[in-house]
């Protein structure tokens, strides 16, 4: 299948209740047309060893006349991991606390709507389900559910908790190169107990959680954040601008949050399927066999066959900022 045929299906696929407002539903309508009309130019499709098919798509023409010529994207300065589903392989027993949470309020949450609300902060997931059932979404009412699911996640999850494959390889291999931030929208006990537990808080230069946020994904507020702290804290100079900037994320909310903060991303398909991620810069199966170099391959979109071959995961470079 051709990258423009498999466009063309992920199009049709992406329904726009899946996006929080309809202005967002409408830019990934405007990012998957650009992605097609920059097909045409020239594509090579790649088979990897991975869960999906590695696309690396050439764009070189497309990608002069609409970017004016520059050659190189701006230089990878800082990386900022999103927690739950990227550095933690949470997301299964997250749904069984949340589903049992809300099941003694009289709400059956299935797994379907689960998915389509991954990526909110746990204020707003219990303000959706609660909304969506017809019951009055209270503060009140939020916070209860919020401690609860932190008590259950404390007790269940955090003290030995499910680290993605390859996540604190990568993190640790990130964070001796560049400054690096966790951007959660979990409570801040669940994410220090689990920093706590896997040793690597000392790799993070700065932390944001539930308690630092007004808004949660898609709004880009925890990644500015974040940034903001990791000046701060590293204080570079020239300071880093969001340009600079990669996400690792595994939902589409966060991805969208990631470019709405100027920034790129990099998605991995552990919570969701790849078709589902396809507004990301680039989508992985794994963090499984990424490293520092690796990532300063992607970025500068030189991903050659037999790096594509060579990496577990596989990576294709999917996203609205093309290829130079």
């Amino acid at each position: 299948m051709t990258e423009i045929r498999l466009l063309n299906r992920l199009e049709r696929s992406l329904p726009g209740h899946y996006y929080s407002a309809p202005e967002i539903w409408e830019r990934e309508k405007e990012r998957l047309f650009y992605r097609k009309w920059l097909c045409a130019a020239r594509e090579e499709e790649l088979e990897g060893p991975g869960d999906f098919s590695v696309r690396l798509t050439l764009r070189a023409r497309g990608a002069r006349r609409l970017t004016g010529g520059r050659e190189a994207p701006p230089e990878l300065r800082a990386v900022i991991f999103d927690f739950s589903g990227v550095l933690l392989l949470d997301e299964p027993r997250l749904y069984l606390i949340c589903r049992d949470g809300l099941a003694r309020r009289g709400i059956s949450l299935d797994r379907g709507t689960y998915d389509r609300l991954v990526g909110l902060s746990d204020r707003e997931f219990f303000a959706r389900a609660l909304e969506a059932h017809g019951h009055d979404a209270r503060p009140r009412t939020i916070a209860a559910l919020v401690r609860a699911k932190t008590a259950r996640y404390l007790r269940e999850v955090a003290a030995a908790p499910p680290l993605a494959p390859g996540a604190a390889e990568l993190v640790r291999g990130a964070a001796a190169r560049w400054p690096c931030a966790l951007a959660a929208g979990a409570p801040r006990r669940e994410v220090t107990a689990v920093l706590r537990a896997t040793k690597l808080a000392g790799c993070f230069r700065a932390v944001v959680a539930l308690e630092d946020l007004e808004r949660g994904k898609p709004d880009p507020e925890v990644f500015r954040t974040a940034l903001v702290r990791l000046n701060a804290a590293a204080a570079p100079a020239p300071p880093i601008e969001p340009a600079g900037c990669l996400v690792v994320e595994d939902s589409p909310l966060g991805v969208e949050a990631a470019h709405l903060a100027g920034m790129r991303a990099l998605a991995v398909a552990t919570s969701l399927p790849p078709p589902r991620l396809a507004g990301a810069d680039w989508i992985v199966s794994t963090l499984e066999g990424l490293d520092a170099d690796r990532l300063v391959t992607l970025w500068a979109g030189r991903l050659a066959r037999r790096d594509a071959q060579a990496w577990p995961g596989g990576a294709g470079r999917r996203g609205r900022r093309p290829a130079h």
